[in-house]
């Protein structure tokens, strides 16, 4: 039985395999709008549970994102999408899906709270491409503020942190 997670008023990022797109979107969103809770899965991620940083591929990624931003994202643990009901994913103020349309479950497109980001996958590239991957989604970060619930979009604003 898996245990459960709360979803409510919360963006789930979610890409593929939860090494690169989904995690990095989650740090950079927990960063720049820390009054809204998000968690990152993958679609097809062959361990659960396994940390981000005991993954090769995501070497070049850990080391921008330490360089540039100043995050660490090796131990954050990969979860996959089937860990969730489709109530819980109903639940969630928004489900941003940073995959190839290939991987995308019809589950996933049926939820009306969905937001599909077409976002490169990292797995392929080099230092300088990661980065620019990297700069897209933080910059894309302020369109997904206007997707999520009125009641929510305040918690973005500036001001005061009793606010947020």
């Amino acid at each position: 039985m898996s245990e459960y997670i709360d979803t409510s008023d919360k963006i789930i990022w979610i890409c593929r395999e939860n090494i690169g797109r989904s995690q990095v979107a989650q740090a950079l969103w927990e960063t720049k709008y820390p009054g809204i809770a998000s968690l990152s899965a993958g679609i097809l991620v062959d361990k659960p549970g396994q940390k981000v940083g005991e993954r090769p591929e995501a070497a070049i990624l850990h080391s921008l994102l330490l360089d540039e931003y100043g995050i660490d994202i090796s131990q954050n643990k990969r979860r996959s999408i089937q860990e969730f009901t489709p109530e819980a994913l109903g639940k969630a103020a928004l489900l941003v899906v940073l995959a190839e349309d290939a991987v995308i479950t019809d589950s996933l497109r049926e939820q009306p709270n969905t937001h599909l980001w077409e976002v490169l996958d990292m797995k392929e590239t080099d230092s300088y491409q990661t980065l620019d991957i990297v700069r897209t989604i933080e910059k894309g970060l302020d369109a997904v503020v206007h997707q999520l619930p009125q009641h929510l979009q305040f918690l973005t604003m500036d001001g005061p942190a009793e606010a947020r």
